[in-house]
């Protein structure tokens, strides 16, 4: 697939766009870095193509569109997500590559620090951290005593957050937690069967967890066949799909600030190398999720 973003045979730059996977989440902050480049391409009198690929979870796929992108001589890559942009950063060392949605790029090895003072390389970006702490306390407020961590363990980033929400569940008066994980997509029915007859679990926390998000349907299908718990996730529209509340960042403004990060490095000839992670600023709202909440028949006034 080819999206480009000016009607024009040849382009000023070209971007190459790597999706490791569909979900809403990846995909806002995909939409947001395509509209900001061109909108701030189009005030300076350039123009930008975008090829845009979705690996849909297959790494040997990723490896490929990499390559691909290399071939074409892009002048940028965007690379969505912690294992896309590994990927991408193992294949090339010379193209500047920016991500977006990484919990923790120097955790997962794409930079020395996430700070202004590291080594140099072609890789910098932004980070979709959530607020883990903000989202286990708010597990407490849905009245929660024990809630099961579940994330996909090969996911590097899922698990960096499961981390943090054990340390801030070990903080948190009268929250208890269990750990649950998933191999692929085929274990999602299994754990929440097991989740389900565990009667001492009250409620469930999911990451921003790419492989849970992009089966949010089953994921909810599972509870709602099981005891109807009450689910908090890493971010809104994966909320929006299976939770009830959560405090989320925006992904749409998360990759429109990706792109002013690529105008930089591509009109104004900045090193990629000496930028900082960059994160969202602002305090993530807190949404409530009254549908999914009817449909598990859970009392969001709770938070009233």
């Amino acid at each position: 697939l080819c999206l480009t973003a000016c009607d024009f045979d040849q382009a000023d730059f070209t971007v190459g766009i790597l999706q490791p996977i569909a979900h809403d989440a990846l995909g806002a902050a995909n939409q947001g870095f395509q509209d900001e480049l061109k909108r701030l391409m189009t005030e300076a009198g350039k123009t930008v193509k975008f090829e845009m690929e979705n690996a849909n979870g297959n790494e040997e796929m990723m490896t490929t569109i990499v390559s691909t992108f290399v071939g074409q001589g892009v002048d940028l890559m965007l690379t969505i997500g912690t294992g896309a942009t590994q990927v991408a950063a193992g294949l090339d060392k010379n193209t500047p590559i920016l991500f977006t949605a990484v919990t923790d790029p120097a955790g997962a090895g794409l930079v020395s620090s996430n700070g202004a003072n590291r080594q140099a390389n072609n890789v910098s970006g932004t980070s979709d951290m959530n607020p883990v702490a903000l989202q286990m306390q708010l597990c407490k407020d849905l009245g929660m005593t024990k809630v099961a961590l579940l994330y996909t363990s090969s996911e590097d980033n899922s698990r960096i957050q499961i981390d943090m929400a054990k340390e801030a569940c070990e903080e948190i008066d009268g929250l208890e937690y269990v750990v649950k994980t998933i191999s692929d997509m085929n274990d999602i029915m299994t754990v929440m069967n097991e989740i389900g007859a565990d009667t001492t679990i009250d409620g469930i926390y999911i990451p921003t967890d790419n492989t849970l998000a992009s089966n949010v349907a089953t994921v909810h299908a599972q509870n709602k066949a099981n005891r109807n718990l009450p689910i908090v996730c890493g971010e809104e529209s994966m909320n929006n799909l299976c939770g009830v509340a959560t405090y989320s960042i925006n992904y749409y403004e998360l990759g429109k600030q990706t792109a002013r990060m690529a105008f930089e490095i591509l009109v104004n000839g900045k090193s990629v190398g000496s930028m900082p992670v960059e994160y969202q600023s602002g305090t993530p709202a807190l949404s409530k999720n009254q549908a999914v909440a009817d449909q598990i028949g859970f009392d969001l006034s709770i938070l009233d």
